[in-house]
């Protein structure tokens, strides 16, 4: 037993590795790319798609929906009300981009926790946001009624401005999630769908339950799962 190496002992230094996994290990950090965009640049691309995505949406619905850019109703609203829905939407669309961007510390990200709860938690709280006490005008109940009851032209909407936020959002972050990319990924999503929810709002004067939820938070809600089924390996570094 005295001849027997002290494994344990604290002076010893470590083994080095064989001399192929060292040439390995090293050959594949060289081939790894260094992100794509700096923090500043992720986040002037991600406003430019949302401010593009905005205007596509208003574009869609003027010229395919053809109905006014924006709600026919909206300076008919009561003040209150829609400024304190409006924030809330934007609210929520702001506290899921800055989660799914942000770098967190060294670099790797939002925590986990955070990232799946800000997926989990988007639709259904645009779900109540838009479909509960919505807001209601005579000028949008009548404009309402030539709407489809499925929420179609809605849902076609929601597709293009939350394709437009993902494809932007995932551009800003490529290359630059060394950790949790499914998690991040689901988060970019969510995010998409919020700023398509945003959209919804300022767009559709409906109040109709069923328009709402197949129309506005059905789509708001599938972009998490598409992100997640899109972006991880675009993100990893």
């Amino acid at each position: 037993m005295a001849n027997l190496p002290d494994l344990f002992d604290p002076l010893r230094a470590p083994a080095a590795p064989p001399t192929a996994l060292a040439a390995r290990i090293q050959a594949s950090v060289e081939q790894s790319r260094a992100p794509g965009s700096t923090f500043a640049a992720r986040q002037l691309i991600a406003a430019l798609g949302v401010v593009l995505a905005l205007v596509v949406g208003s574009w869609l619905t003027y010229s395919f929906a053809g109905r006014p850019p924006l709600r026919v109703d909206l300076f008919e609203l009561p003040f209150l009300g829609a400024l304190a829905r409006l924030a809330l939407l934007l609210l929520l669309a702001a506290w899921t981009t800055t989660l799914a961007l942000a770098p967190g510390r060294n670099g790797l990200g939002s925590k986990v926790a955070l990232l799946v709860s800000a997926s989990a938690l988007v639709a259904p709280l645009h779900a109540i946001l838009s479909a509960v006490a919505p807001l209601r005008t005579e000028l949008g109940l009548v404009a309402a009624r030539e709407l489809h009851p499925l929420g179609l032209p809605c849902g076609l909407i929601a597709v293009a401005v939350g394709l437009l936020v993902l494809g932007a959002f995932g551009f800003a972050l490529r290359r630059a999630v060394p950790a949790a990319p499914m998690a991040r990924a689901a988060a970019v999503g969510a995010a998409a769908g919020a700023w398509a929810g945003v959209a919804l709002f300022l767009l559709c004067p409906s109040s109709d339950a069923l328009h709402i939820l197949l129309g506005h938070a059905l789509p708001v809600g599938a972009y998490a799962l598409l992100g997640m089924a899109l972006l991880p390996r675009w993100l990893r570094p």
